[in-house]
């Protein structure tokens, strides 16, 4: 499975078979000035079950979000945030799962 995140919030499953692309949700709340936006993705290891992804996203106020999603339902949960209104640059990004899980 290839999840595909783009920096305005479509988040899309792609088919390395035949390139096609399906979109799973758009992330809602975010700010994209600048390096904002959807920043990272990752999908938990039992998304099949669960539909069930983590992403770091930028908040309308400029606060660097872990957000919870599962697909299907609306919203998302806010895991974690850091205030970073000041400056719209450096913002990170990189989510993912280890070996164990977490």
């Amino acid at each position: 499975r290839i999840l595909v995140a783009e920096k305005t919030g479509g988040v899309y499953r792609l088919d390395p078979a035949n390139g096609t692309r399906t979109l799973l949700f758009i992330a809602a709340s975010l700010s994209t000035d600048g390096e904002r936006g959807l920043l990272g993705l990752a999908a938990r290891p039992d998304f099949a079950a669960s539909q069930a992804l983590l992403a770091v996203a930028t908040a309308p106020d400029g606060a660097v979000q872990v957000r919870h999603y599962v697909l299907g339902t609306a919203g998302f949960t806010t895991v974690l945030s850091t205030p970073h209104a000041d400056f719209s640059n450096h913002n990170g990004g990189w989510i993912g799962f280890g070996p164990d899980g977490h």
